[in-house]
């Protein structure tokens, strides 16, 4: 089986994933109902790291890109 082949954006979303993870910061917020919701600067920082531009529609793939990769349901 050949390796997976990521997309230039998914590389760029990776290492600007990496990054925020080094700045130690929340990255979800925990409402009282038991709701669990990422903090918005997560996906603009996502963007701005990957330098891809912040349009509501990047703002759109990043969450999903998050929610794809980096969410864990239970």
């Amino acid at each position: 089986m050949p390796p997976k082949q990521f997309s230039k954006r998914d590389r760029a979303f990776w290492r600007a994933y990496v990054e925020i993870l080094s700045e130690r910061v929340p990255l979800v917020d925990h409402w009282d109902d038991g709701r669990v919701t990422w903090q918005p600067r997560v996906v603009r920082k996502l963007l701005w790291y990957s330098d891809v531009p912040d349009t509501m529609r990047n703002r759109g793939l990043a969450y999903d890109w998050l929610m794809r990769h980096c969410a864990r349901f239970f």
